[in-house]
């Protein structure tokens, strides 16, 4: 709680993730697995009482924010030494949700890359069959 006794804004009384991941292809291959929940929260919001010369006259309020869940998903494979592919997958689920009253997230989004390694000792540890 703030100095007034009121719950801190932005600040969740509930939360908790999880994550499972997957190793494969004697460990050159990763598959990951996240759930993410984040519980009510309060926040603050702008009311317009009245416009003055064009101007609005407003009132900080105090609003609630839904809980929401967010869902994810990552693989990513080792082809040779120094050279994996990689891609995951953001709000799976295409979760709407706030964290800050008014500004919007990013609905469903993918990723997807070549991660190169130059150079270091990863050529020593990686061996084929």
């Amino acid at each position: 709680t703030d100095a007034n006794g009121l719950d801190e804004i932005r600040r969740p009384r509930n939360s908790a993730r999880a994550d499972l991941t997957y190793l494969f292809a004697s460990g050159r291959g990763t598959a990951t697995l996240s759930a993410l929940y984040n519980g009510e929260m309060r926040d603050t919001a702008f009311q317009i009482n009245s416009y003055a010369f064009g101007f609005p006259s407003t009132t900080a309020v105090r609003t609630t924010l839904d809980d929401y869940w967010l869902v994810n998903a990552a693989a990513s494979y080792k082809v040779m030494p120094g050279v994996e592919l990689f891609g995951r997958v953001e709000n799976l689920l295409n979760e709407k949700y706030y964290e800050i009253y008014g500004f919007g997230t990013a609905g469903i989004a993918g990723f997807a890359g070549v991660k190169l390694t130059l150079g270091g000792d990863e050529a020593s540890t990686f061996t084929r069959r």
